[in-house]
């Protein structure tokens, strides 16, 4: 989770590799390349092997339908999609596609065929004037996902986060590279059921020049766990506490379904300490099972995926 102070540690045994976090710039602003994705490799797979195996079309959707639903998704339909690499994420295997320009990208999931995460660099303005609100950034951003998104009006959304960010960015002018600053709202949306937070997940970033979608990340998953806890909110408080190094000032906690690999999805308790250690405060966040008690490790959909979701760390 997103640290409001400081920063946030993540949980011990977070695999660091599967994301790249966002990251300022040292004048506040942030690299568009920053929210790229890394995925996983296919289990059982090391190097090269893992391009070679899905070049074979062994998955339900091919790598010529991935390609074609890319060109559906961005509405260009003489776009040649590069496939780069096939990976993983808890909440599926994907193809990874790079588009026209060299920052783009399009995850493709191998058995939905759906376009769930994407970064148009393409959609970049050629200029930094800021022109639109935030509810008109909003209004543009939530359009573009009820088109690309089959049952966004059909959940019930939360909003996690939002910011006005100024994202950073070089293109050609003429056969010289330009610096550009171009302001950008991020909205990040989780769904929400009974008071608790769902695996499904709305991330656009909007350009505040043209309201044009330069990060779009969507996931509609099936619910497959009770919502009701077994575990009270105080006995995951204490199994976290457990596993805190520093002197505990101030707890929270909250109800979130966690995706973890193949899809198996946990009632958990999203548990936040703060506290201090050598006068330095700090905050960190821990999963508990909220049926078994257990501390949970590894990487969960969506909350350790706080690059996504949330701005910085």
């Amino acid at each position: 989770m997103k640290s409001i102070t400081v920063c946030c540690i993540l949980i011990a045994g977070l695999c660091l590799c599967a994301c790249l976090p966002v990251s300022a710039a040292g004048d506040g602003t942030v690299d568009l390349s920053k929210f790229m994705i890394t995925l996983d490799p296919p289990a059982g797979t090391a190097g090269s092997g893992a391009a070679v195996a899905s070049v074979n079309d062994n998955y339900p959707i091919s790598v010529e339908q991935a390609k074609n639903n890319i060109r559906v998704f961005t509405g260009d339909l003489d776009m040649d999609p590069v496939l780069s690499s096939t990976g993983t994420m808890p909440v599926g295997n994907y193809y990874r596609f790079t588009g026209n320009d060299s920052y783009s990208y399009y995850l493709v999931n191998q058995n939905s065929g759906l376009v769930e995460f994407a970064l148009m660099a393409e959609n970049m303005p050629s200029t930094g004037t800021f022109s639109l609100s935030r509810d008109e950034a909003y209004a543009k951003g939530t359009d573009f996902a009820r088109a690309h998104f089959e049952n966004f009006d059909a959940k019930t959304w939360k909003i996690v986060t939002e910011q006005q960010l100024n994202i950073s960015w070089y293109r050609m002018n003429g056969t010289e590279e330009e610096y550009l600053t171009v302001p950008t709202y991020l909205f990040a949306l989780r769904g929400e059921q009974d008071h608790v937070l769902t695996p499904d997940t709305m991330t656009i970033l909007v350009s505040a020049v043209d309201g044009k979608v330069l990060l779009y990340g969507g996931i509609d998953r099936l619910l497959l766990v009770d919502l009701k806890p077994t575990v009270t909110m105080s006995g995951a408080v204490q199994e976290a506490e457990k596993h805190f190094g520093g002197k505990v000032t101030q707890s929270s906690a909250s109800l979130s379904v966690v995706t973890r690999t193949m899809n198996v999805q946990s009632l958990a308790w999203m548990v936040t300490l703060h506290g201090t250690e050598y006068d330095y405060e700090y905050e960190q966040t821990f999963a508990i099972d909220a049926v078994t008690g257990d501390y949970l490790t590894g990487q969960l959909w969506p909350d350790y995926y706080s690059y996504f979701l949330y701005y910085g760390y």
